[in-house]
C-alpha cells in the first residue's frame, strides 16, 4: 500500500506524466497501451518496496533499472536514488549512490 500514497507533485511527475505520454508516445496508443503501462509500473513499485531481494534484480541493474537494492538505498537516504524507473537519471544528477556502498543492504 505504500507504493500508492504519496506526494502529490511526485505522483504527477512520476506516474500521471509518463501514463499520459504512453498514449502519444507508443504508435496507436489505446487503452491496452495504458493498461499494461499501469500493470508494469504498479507491479515494478510494488517489488522495489518488497523486503526480498528478487531472481530479476540482477537483469534490473544490468539494464540500468531500479532494483530492491538500489531502492532500499532511497529509504535509508531520501535524497539519493530518486528515480521510479531508470537510474541513469540519478547518474545524471548525481543522487545515485550504488547499494554496494552501502553496508546496511545486503547485495547479491
Amino acid at each position: 500500500m505504500v507504493a500508492l500514497t504519496g506526494f502529490v507533485p511526485d505522483t504527477f511527475i512520476l506516474i500521471i506524466i509518463p501514463l499520459h505520454a504512453t498514449l502519444f508516445l507508443v504508435p496507436n496508443g489505446n487503452f491496452a497501451t495504458i493498461f499494461l503501462f499501469s500493470l508494469g509500473a504498479l507491479t515494478h513499485l510494488h517489488l522495489i518496496h518488497s523486503e526480498f531481494s528478487h531472481p530479476h534484480d540482477g537483469l534490473l541493474r544490468r539494464l540500468w533499472l531500479v532494483n530492491t537494492q538500489d531502492h532500499h538505498v532511497h529509504h535509508l537516504r531520501p535524497a539519493c536514488n530518486l528515480a521510479h524507473f531508470f537510474t541513469p537519471i540519478d547518474r545524471l544528477f548525481g543522487t545515485y549512490v550504488d547499494p554496494k556502498d552501502m553496508p546496511a543492504i545486503k547485495t547479491s
